[in-house]
């Protein structure tokens, strides 16, 4: 049964404001996502600025932002990624997507170099085609373990310039200088002796500059440090400026701590260094050392038998 004409025309006009609404709707939603993306972004640049990790340079890779779960396995590895590009010293907001795409973009470099060579040689045939892929799953799991190697070696550096930092905290809050003006002093006078933790205290000074609570600045300190204890001691310097307690006996334990840890890291690599250098002397100087005392035994009864043969 047609509709009249006037109710034809109300339906019409619900329809059309329908559509029109929705439209305006989702146009909005839109314009709003991609503010607060926006804003984001640059929250992110502003709080990572001067971190002393590796940086873009300002140049944006939101591009790359559609093929992060191809790059990316998950949600742990991304995890895993990001705590050791931080222990690495890497703080920049894409460092993730970063590193990700150089390690699938060096997978699939290795792969097809290896293909390459072995057609240009005549050996594309049988197992061999597999050797691409073998080639691009080494490559794949050696970057996580070079990466992880980097935070470790820069985690190790940081444990060993923090017992002299907090020596020369120490020597400064006795002589009756102020926390603050320590940190100010350490951030323009340690570039050769400490300078990882120079740099982050030099990055905390700027944050509290810039307006930032000496809260979230002290967080971001022990943060960019990464080391273990670190969280601690930033929790005793925050209790210390909002209460106004002693720090001088509790910072004397936290020197302690570190410099035990750091002869207890000393102590571990000279075992495992000894543990070595026996590998080492069973394989290359054990069968020497069997030619030189066996030998003239050997060639005795060789030439025994000789004669009596």
């Amino acid at each position: 049964m047609p509709l009249p004409p006037f109710e034809f025309v109300v339906f019409v006009f619900i329809a059309a404001s329908s559509v029109i609404f929705i439209g305006l709707g989702l146009r909005g939603i839109r314009h709003e996502t991609r503010l607060n993306r926006r804003l984001t972004g640059l929250g992110e640049r502003a709080r990572d600025n001067g971190t002393g990790g590796v940086s873009t340079g300002g140049v944006s890779l939101g591009w790359l932002r559609p093929f992060e779960r191809i790059f990316v396995a998950g949600s742990k590895d991304r995890e895993e990624i990001a705590r050791y590009l931080r222990a690495a010293g890497y703080y920049d907001p894409q460092a993730v997507l970063i590193f990700a795409a150089l390690r699938l973009a060096a997978v699939i470099a290795v792969a097809a170099g290896t293909g390459l060579v072995l057609w240009l040689t005549g050996r594309w045939a049988g197992l061999a085609r597999f050797y691409p892929l073998v080639g691009g799953a080494v490559v794949y799991l050696l970057a996580k373990f070079v990466l992880q190697w980097r935070a470790s070696v820069r985690q190790r550096r940081v444990g060993a310039e923090l017992p002299f930092l907090l020596d020369l905290l120490l020597l400064m809050l006795e002589s009756g200088i102020s926390l603050d003006q320590c940190f100010r002093s350490m951030a323009q006078s340690l570039d050769e002796a400490a300078p990882i933790s120079r740099q982050a205290v030099a990055v905390m000074v700027e944050d509290i500059q810039r307006g930032m609570p000496y809260d979230q600045a002290l967080d971001r300190w022990a943060e960019r440090l990464g080391v273990a204890g670190i969280r601690e001691l930033a929790a005793m310097f925050k209790q210390t400026l909002t209460h106004g307690t002693e720090l001088g006996a509790a910072l004397r334990e936290f020197v302690k701590e570190f410099s035990e840890k750091r002869v207890s890291r000393a102590r571990e690599s000279i075992g495992r260094k000894t543990a070595k250098m026996t590998v080492v002397m069973i394989v290359f100087l054990m069968p020497a050392l069997f030619i030189v005392l066996c030998g003239p035994a050997v060639v005795s009864l060789m030439a025994n038998l000789t004669r009596t043969g």
